[in-house]
């Protein structure tokens, strides 16, 4: 399960789930942590990008510039930050959905695994 769906099945259960005749997403604690955790994953992003990238110029355009180490320095903070923002959102994310969220009929136990 990709990690932006993990959040976006997340953010549907946040809309849909009613607590006293109110949309869960209508409570600011959990919109305060929904947007925390998507800014987070906004973050992590560009650090995978920029590690795809230069191993883009070194592997297939052969550019002098860019080293191996370089490659292995952007590709473990893409991978710290990732892994990090991966297992917070599906913590969250199957603590929105209470004890079904270990059913294997929902993805989010093995999400949270897989982080």
């Amino acid at each position: 399960m990709e990690l932006l769906s993990g959040l976006d099945r997340g953010s549907e259960w946040l809309k849909n789930k009613n607590v006293k005749d109110k949309p869960l997403a209508s409570y600011q604690g959990v919109n305060f942590r929904f947007a925390e955790l998507y800014a987070k994953l906004e973050a992590a992003k560009p650090l995978c990008y920029k590690a795809a990238w230069l191993a883009d110029r070194h592997h297939l355009r052969k550019a002098p510039t860019v080293g191996v180490n370089d490659i292995t320095v952007a590709s473990s903070c893409a991978k710290m930050k990732a892994s990090e923002v991966a297992f917070q959102v599906f913590q969250e994310v199957m603590k929105w959905h209470g004890g079904m969220s270990f059913f294997k009929e929902l993805p989010f136990h093995r999400g949270l695994l897989g982080a």
